[in-house]
């Protein structure tokens, strides 16, 4: 299996890369500041952190209160459900709760290496905290977990790759096929709501 992913990688590597460019020529803004409330993981000691977008302040060892704060589209922080539909429902595919789940994701993606950097804690565990998230927020905005759970593998095994390398998201999207993982995450409230503003397209002016 691996040598006939090696094989057919380099053609097929265009064309993913061509539809990852498409899919990310918009962005979206968040319009007013989220409360997420406290949530608890065991992926990293709880920590405090504060940077222009990001508030975190820590309850105990493996609790801390999480808030993003309000941002314009065209800052690169929020691009919307990444190789998917941003909105509509096809049978249990709640492309909306993804939605809207993916703005807490794409932020923690966007801002990891900062949070490593202050923090020490690796930016592999922050990555794996921002998928947990995304399972979790997906389904209290009412995502089935038909689709949150390959979703979730999806995202575990390629985000990494996807972070650092987009091209070699054509191995990831084939191989998460062939695993789970666990969730060490969860929340003590319910998934706030949130308003956005966009889609902005990049190239437009955002007045």
């Amino acid at each position: 299996m691996v040598q006939t992913l090696i094989s057919v990688a380099p053609k097929v590597a265009p064309i993913i890369y061509d539809i990852l460019e498409k899919d990310g020529n918009h962005e979206y803004g968040l319009q007013y500041n989220v409360d997420y409330g406290v949530i608890r993981t065991t992926h990293f000691k709880a920590f405090d952190y504060i940077d222009d977008v990001l508030v975190v302040e820590r309850v105990d060892d493996e609790r801390s209160h999480w808030w993003i704060k309000s941002f314009k589209p065209g800052n690169g922080l929020w691009d919307g459900t990444s190789l998917l539909p941003d909105k509509g429902k096809i049978g249990f595919l709640d492309f909306n709760a993804l939605f809207k789940a993916s703005v807490f994701h794409d932020v923690l993606y966007k801002k990891a290496e900062a949070i490593s950097k202050a923090t020490g804690i690796p930016v592999e565990k922050i990555l794996a905290f921002a998928d947990d998230m995304l399972k979790i927020l997906s389904e209290g905005y009412g995502a089935s977990k038909k689709m949150t759970g390959p979703v979730h593998t999806l995202v575990r095994f390629g985000g990494s790759l996807y972070h650092k390398i987009k091209k070699l998201l054509v191995l990831a999207l084939l191989l998460s096929l062939c695993g789970c993982y666990t969730v060490q995450t969860e929340m003590e409230g319910p998934p706030p709501d949130i308003e956005w503003t966009g889609p902005f397209f990049i190239g437009e002016t955002n007045e």
